[in-house]
């Protein structure tokens, strides 16, 4: 004997999709500036980049931002149901 059983895959429409927003645009930024990462997409937002910096919330700010503070920056946003998607930039 056999049994058959289907499977319905639905699409998640409640997935984020993390996108990140430098302001400057291009990521260059002075010594002393202000540099605005934004994040899109998702109902929550953390943030990790170079020397520990570790934020929460959908925009931060990092002023008088020194060189030491240049490196890649890491958005982790997670959706309504709990998935998560990733992106970085570059500054």
């Amino acid at each position: 004997t056999s049994t058959t059983a289907t499977l319905t895959i639905g699409l998640d429409r409640t997935s984020p999709v993390a996108g990140i927003t430098l302001n400057p645009v291009n990521g260059v930024v002075c010594q002393g500036s202000t540099l605005r990462l934004t994040g899109s997409g998702a109902t929550s937002y953390t943030w990790t980049g170079p020397n520990g910096f570790s934020l929460s919330g959908s925009s931060v700010f990092i002023s008088s931002i020194q060189p030491s503070q240049a490196g890649t920056y890491t958005l982790v946003a997670t959706g309504a149901n709990n998935c998560t998607a990733s992106t970085t930039a570059s500054v």
